[in-house]
């Protein structure tokens, strides 16, 4: 009885639970809470979780990879921090809207004795946060084994002619003795020592370059170092700069934001020569908004700043972005300089939204449905053409830039006024158009689709396209080649693809996408004589057709030498001998 009554009250908590999580989930719906857009629906997924790398022999480099993703919508940013000596990561941090990035662990032995290792790498983002363990066993080599630190040096910047100097020290991990040499050394390299040994013993060799028998530009060279306990190599990499002034200048742009129409603010860039001898430098803007201090100066390597100040108060343009000029003896720059004025994103109710769509005498608003394709599909808003509603789901703009820079391309300048089911993805939408920089005035309708219907306001269903109209020749010579235009309008105005049935023995063609009312040219041959009915629909990228349109095209004769002869008769005497016309098929 104990046992019935234990198994009883076990499941009244359990079914309380349950109906609490629904409660819950009830009040966090998107009609309910809003949250920042960097916050929204991004998921921090990685795999694997963990790499163990066994026994390692100490002096031994190693690396492995895992992925970082987002699992969900929107842009995930992330950031991996290690404070490891002997774990180096890369990237350290990221963006995904989707795609997987590969991260690299490199796993550096030398400095470690024998015993096991642990760590683990943090990973923070705005979609959750997670790590990543490492594993690693270092034991002694039996025999000589070769290690070298550090790896790898970058010498940075030196102009042609230098000889600058670098070291690295190189001993045995392993037991007895490490014999060791430097081989495959350039000319314009000097190492010393080249030859070695080693009981554990650290020792450490200098090198040193000549430049002047290097090119100006980048170089990476690899030092070599055979021994009895294996080979390794160092690896150093240097720029070589021209003996002659070389302009540099940094940060190379700016964005001020958002600001309201009258607004001031300043930034600043620097300036130097990154050559020798003198940089002389002018700064040149002719712009109404933007002034420059200093407009000129001299550098031989010290560092000027520039002020940037903007002044918006004549601004006309939402987006605004000015390339200032920095004119030299060593060449030229631009610092660019972006503002954007006025409000994000306006908030409207439905009523509002209703009354500006069905009234063209205030403009033209474009209704944008940001939801995912099979909810437009089932239902969205019904307002009357030129303001009938579009659709670009959020989530594919977020995942491909190519998709976005054509919806930005598509509406720029233009009044669009955004919905979802109820406001958080439109909020998402706004806030990722912004971010590139769109040129238009955002709406966002309050409440949604929901608060639409609501309020009593007409929705639809995904409208097919209207039956297409086929233009080109109806009659024709079998073998020769033919063009047929096919175009249609989409109540939607969605992309169409058209479905092409020749009527003969080839393969019916899908064709397309093509923009509402766009043109679709195809080409096909007849091969044999007959008559053949076309037949073409048009289908919506929802999957929506239309009836078939059908033209009656008739093939009265192979074409030959006789025919040629007909086609000249007919030509000479375009109104003779009408029974003969009639007859051949002309």
């Amino acid at each position: 009885m104990k046992k019935i009554i234990s198994l009883l009250i076990s499941l009244l908590v359990l079914t309380s639970t349950i109906v609490l999580t629904k409660a819950q989930t009830s009040i966090f719906s998107e009609e309910h809470f809003i949250i920042p857009t960097q916050y929204l629906a991004s998921n921090l997924s990685i795999n694997p979780t963990f790499y163990d790398f066994g026994d390692i022999t100490i002096g031994d480099f190693k690396i492995t990879t895992f992925e970082v993703w987002n699992s969900a919508c929107c842009t995930l940013q992330y950031s991996i921090f290690e404070n490891c000596s002997w774990l180096s990561i890369t990237p350290f941090m990221g963006t995904s809207h989707g795609e997987h990035d590969i991260i690299t662990v490199s796993l550096e032995t030398n400095s470690l004795e024998p015993g096991s290792y642990q760590y683990d790498l943090q990973i923070t983002s705005n979609g959750g946060n997670k790590s990543f363990r490492v594993s690693v066993n270092c034991i002694r080599a039996g025999t000589p084994k070769i290690t070298l630190s550090p790896r790898t040096y970058d010498f940075g910047n030196e102009i042609i002619g230098a000889t600058p100097s670098t070291s690295f020290d190189v001993w045995n991990c392993g037991i007895d003795s490490l014999s060791y040499s430097l081989v495959n050394i350039p000319a314009w390299i000097e190492a010393s020592p080249k030859t070695g040994t080693s009981t554990g013993e650290h020792d450490t060799i200098t090198i040193t370059i000549d430049t002047s028998h290097l090119t100006i530009g980048p170089h990476t060279q690899y030092i070599d170092i055979t021994s009895n306990g294996g080979e390794i190599s160092f690896k150093f990499s240097i720029y070589v700069k021209n003996t002659v002034p070389e302009l540099s200048y940094s940060p190379h742009s700016y964005d001020f934001g958002y600001k309201e129409l009258g607004e001031t603010d300043l930034t600043a860039f620097d300036i130097w020569n990154s050559g020798v001898d003198k940089l002389t430098y002018t700064l040149v803007e002719n712009c109404d908004w933007i002034t420059v201090d200093p407009t000129y100066g001299v550098s031989s390597g010290e560092v000027d700043t520039i002020i940037v100040r903007i002044d918006t108060t004549g601004l006309t343009q939402r987006y605004n972005i000015y390339n200032i000029s920095i004119n030299t003896n060593a060449g030229t720059g631009n610092f660019t300089v972006t503002v954007l004025i006025g409000e994000l994103y306006t908030n409207i109710t439905v009523q509002k939204a209703y009354s500006m769509l069905t009234d063209v005498s205030n403009g033209i608003q474009i209704p944008i449905d940001v939801r995912e394709d099979y909810e437009w599909v089932e239902e969205h808003i019904d307002t009357p053409a030129p303001e009938n509603p579009r659709h670009h789901c959020v989530c594919e703009m977020a995942a491909d830039e190519a998709v976005l820079q054509a919806f930005i391309e598509l509406y720029q300048g233009r009044d669009i006024i955004l919905y979802s089911l109820g406001v958080s993805r439109s909020i998402t939408a706004a806030n990722l158009l912004i971010e590139h920089y769109f040129n238009g005035t955002i709406y966002i309708m309050l409440g949604g689709l929901t608060a639409w219907k609501q309020a009593g306001y007409p929705t639809k269903v995904n409208m097919p396209p209207n039956t297409p109209v086929i233009t080109g020749d109806a009659k024709g010579k079998p073998g020769e080649e033919y063009h047929y235009t096919f175009t249609t309008t989409d109540v939607d105005q969605d992309d169409v693809y058209y479905y092409v049935n020749w009527s003969d023995n080839t393969t019916n063609q899908l064709v397309g996408p093509y923009h509402s009312g766009e043109e679709a040219t195809i080409s096909h041959v007849w091969s044999e004589k007959g008559t053949y009915t076309v037949k073409v629909k048009a289908r919506d990228i929802y999957g929506s057709e239309s009836d078939y349109a059908t033209l009656e095209i008739k093939m009265p004769y192979l074409y030959n030498p006789i025919h040629q002869f007909f086609d000249w008769l007919f030509q000479q005497f375009p109104n003779a001998y009408p029974l003969l016309r009639q007859l051949l098929g002309y």
